[in-house]
């Protein structure tokens, strides 16, 4: 039912001294409604609930369905790309991306970032065993924000 008195309420403390400084610049919430089988990639989607204010939220949800085949770019579940989707659910062009990354990353650099799932065979990057990782990761991150590893073109849209 739809209206102010129905739905999902939350009560949420937050603290300004709670945030942490040098990884966000706002105190709040992130909110994201997403699918149970999907991963939430707040980076990507969502929304800031600022602290101290009531917030009401509408929502409305819409399916897209692409034809693919000869009418357009897409992958029904990601299982014919070149990249290995490393999380868990239904694919998702944002977990192919940075599955796409990661597993770059682990190629070249010869550790894992730790924000991202450790591919099978791996380990996460640390400083005593894998020295300049940081410098590697950093040169990386620079090429795939500027499509040189190709994940934008490789991660197709999903048709669903």
């Amino acid at each position: 039912m739809p209206g102010k008195g129905n739905g999902l309420s939350l009560l949420l403390n937050t603290a300004q001294m709670d945030r942490t400084p040098f990884l966000t610049t706002s105190a709040g919430a992130r909110v994201m409604v997403h699918s149970p089988d999907t991963v939430p990639f707040l980076e990507d989607g969502g929304f800031d609930i600022q602290p101290g204010l009531e917030t009401s939220i509408s929502m409305h949800k819409e399916e897209v369905s692409r034809l693919g085949g000869q009418y357009g770019d897409c992958t029904w579940d990601g299982s014919e790309l070149k990249v290995t989707n490393l999380y868990r659910g239904a694919y998702t062009q944002q977990a192919c991306l940075r599955s796409c990354f990661q597993l770059t990353m682990v190629s070249r650099c010869g550790c894992a970032h730790y924000s991202y799932p450790l591919p099978p065979g791996s380990e996460y990057c640390d400083s005593h065993r894998h020295r300049g990782w940081g410098h590697c990761y950093f040169q990386l991150y620079k090429e795939y924000t500027g499509d040189v590893l190709g994940c934008f073109q490789t991660c197709r849209k999903p048709c669903r």
